[in-house]
């Protein structure tokens, strides 16, 4: 007799008859051991179909893929009690019920899956919960929801689940949502705290062929003002964002996303509003068989974002509004490799702490146009040649700046590449206003900021669970660069900067290792060390930069419990030696920051079997020293913070 099929709310006893008759499965044929069986539709075989093994008591998984027949088999199977789960994009789920005495008893189930969709809510919630849900995370293959204002990448957009709920009018509609919060205490100074609540909300669906995806996130950080201390300091903040993405096949796909980011803070005797808003869109279409064409325009807003400090350059604006609009086209081509060119368009007015002074306008504004283009061409089958060439035009100066590389293949696990980068100006350099904000990730990459730069990196991959990648650079600077620990608003006032002239050698290292069959770990370290670049600040004295950052990190999964755990480290110190100064009283600025955090997610799902997916998380973080920002702190006092949230996917 064939197994029987399984519902959800089914009775103690109507299981226990079930199990009884499970046990009497038809045998497959003696020549075959494990579990053989079969997946079909209206009586016809269905290849390619999923088919899970779900042991109800251990909680653990098998599956495999139906061949060209409908055709599987698990060879060896551990007794036990199992649901058994057949599925096919666009197709109902079969779910059945099974009984194993032996890994190697030989055992045939049928399973027959539906062409009718869950007609409504009801149907289709019934079918989900009767599915666990480590089946079904493989099955919907679960996203996550990025906080922030950045616009989703295509890679990182996965498949829509695959359960299928009909739309009343026979197109096939699929819907996956996640829905999380938070709420947390950050030390703003070691006498003031405030409270960090927050909301994320994300939607991916498909409508026929066409693949949608909304991002939605608030967060609050605010006090009262702490009255009871002189140096209490009291902050009030709000960032929203919204995103949207749409996709359809062989038409491109476009993004347009917006973020609105307040935040004020006050003490006795100031108060210091920041602002931040952004509007970005791209679209992106294929052009023919092997080439693709986007389109980029991105709109940035600030005021006291970038430049708050009494030390600050003066190339850091007090307040800007910021345009750039990108098109590109790139090509692959079988015999002379991938080639990609385009042109920017960048526009830009600030106002400037040494114009609001002065008698000149307040305002400033300059206009450059970016042409680029750069390739690579497959030499052999372990030589790939990179080329480049970015030109600059800005307020009549050029600057040209040509690049190349060289990947080798070294053997078939080891791979070494060398890039380099130098800016040619047809002219004296101008005084330059452009900025560029930047966070501390550990593996800064040659970008339009630097007049040179030089990189090489050594890598050794054997999968995905072996990889080892060693590298370092040199960079000298010709833009003012403002880096922060992270890309978190209401933390904007933690963080350095670099200036034109500074020069910053750096080493990095990462590994990631399979430890065990279950745990899968990362470590990376990060070290750079330099300056001498020589500014002006909004005091009006000059100064020499010197620099140093460190940054490093250990990211260990636990798969067999859906357990995360990240450990952070961060430095970030910066020296300012006075340019010129015969007096010897007064003491060089300097900022010394310090962050430990450590981040633990526990999917909830692998330890209770839930219908929806629940995933919680908790953030600890300690911090150390001042900015130049809040230089009146205790450097030494210990800042703490707690973050908590909790999130379902359904």
């Amino acid at each position: 007799m064939g197994s029987l099929p399984i519902f959800p709310h089914r009775s103690a006893t109507a299981i226990f008859a079930t199990l009884t008759l499970l046990a009497l499965a038809r045998p497959a044929s003696a020549e075959t051991l494990g579990l053989e069986g079969r997946v079909v539709l209206n009586q016809s075989p269905v290849s390619e179909a999923r088919v899970y093994a779900y042991q109800l008591v251990e909680k653990s998984l098998h599956k495999v893929l139906t061949d060209g027949s409908g055709k599987f088999l698990f060879e060896a199977l551990p007794a036990g009690i199992y649901k058994l789960i057949a599925h096919k994009a666009g197709l109902q789920p079969a779910i059945q019920l099974l009984q194993r005495d032996a890994a190697d008893a030989p055992q045939f189930v049928e399973l027959e899956l539906s062409e009718e969709a869950a007609a409504d809510l009801t149907d289709f919630w019934s079918v989900r919960s009767a599915i666990p849900s480590d089946v079904l995370r493989d099955i919907t293959a679960p996203f996550e929801i990025a906080g922030g204002a950045g616009a989703p990448s295509p890679s990182d957009t996965p498949e829509l689940a695959n359960l299928v709920l009909g739309d009343g009018s026979g197109a096939d509609s699929r819907l996956l949502a996640e829905v999380s919060a938070l709420s947390g205490v950050h030390d703003v100074t070691p006498n003031a705290s405030a409270r960090l609540t927050g909301a994320n909300v994300g939607l991916k669906g498909k409508v026929g062929a066409v693949k949608l995806t909304m991002q939605g996130d608030f967060q609050s950080f605010q006090n009262e003002l702490a009255a009871q201390s002189s140096s209490g300091v009291g902050v009030d903040g709000q960032t929203h964002s919204l995103s949207f993405n749409v996709q359809t096949p062989g038409q491109g796909d476009f993004d347009i996303s917006s973020s609105s980011n307040k935040l004020t803070m006050m003490d006795d005797t100031y108060t210091t509003p920041v602002e931040a808003s952004q509007l970005f869109f791209r679209w992106n279409r294929p052009v023919g068989e092997s080439g693709t064409t986007s389109v980029k325009a991105s709109l940035i807003e600030e005021s006291g974002l970038y430049n708050r400090a009494w030390i600050d350059p003066l190339g850091l604006p007090v307040a800007s509004r910021t345009l750039r609009v990108e098109g590109d086209y790139a090509r692959k081509f079988e015999s002379l490799g991938d080639l990609r060119a385009g042109l920017r368009y960048r526009e830009s007015s600030g106002a400037y702490a040494r114009r609001l002074s002065g008698t000149d306008s307040a305002l400033l504004a300059t206009q450059s146009l970016d042409a680029f283009g750069d390739g690579g061409w497959q030499a052999s089958s372990k030589v790939l040649v990179q080329y480049g060439l970015f030109t600059t035009m800005t307020d009549g100066s050029i600057a040209i700046t040509p690049r190349g590389g060289v990947v080798l293949q070294m053997g078939p696990l080891w791979q070494t590449s060398l890039t380099a980068a130098h800016r040619v100006v047809s002219q004296d350099d101008l005084v330059s206003d452009d900025f560029l904000p930047v966070v501390l990730d550990g593996t800064m990459t040659c970008g339009e900021t630097e007049s040179a730069c030089y990189q090489m990196s050594v890598m050794r991959s054997s999968g995905v669970d072996s990889q080892l990648a060693l590298g370092a650079s040199y960079r000298e600077l010709d833009e003012t660069v403002r880096m922060y620990f992270n890309g978190n608003f209401f933390e904007s006032s933690e963080g350095i900067f670099l200036v034109p002239g500074d020069r910053l050698p750096q080493v990095h290292a990462s590994l990631r290792q399979r430890i065990s069959p279950g745990i899968v770990t990362k470590v990376s370290a990060s070290v750079a060390e330099g300056g001498g670049g020589v500014f002006q600040s909004v005091n009006r004295r000059y100064y020499e930069n010197q620099v140093s950052m460190i940054s490093s990190g250990i990211d260990a999964t636990f798969e067999r419990t859906s357990t995360g755990v990240y450990l952070t480290y961060q430095l970030l110190d910066q020296q300012l030696a006075a340019v010129g100064r015969t007096s010897s009283s007064l003491v060089d600025p300097a900022t010394d920051m310090q962050r430990l955090d450590l981040v633990v997610s526990q999917n909830l799902s692998a330890v209770w079997d839930l219908a929806q997916d629940w995933a919680v998380h908790v953030g600890m973080g300690l911090a150390r020293g001042a900015s130049f920002f809040h230089s009146d702190v205790d450097t030494e006092a210990i800042q703490r913070r707690v973050v908590t949230g909790v999130a379902v996917r359904f």
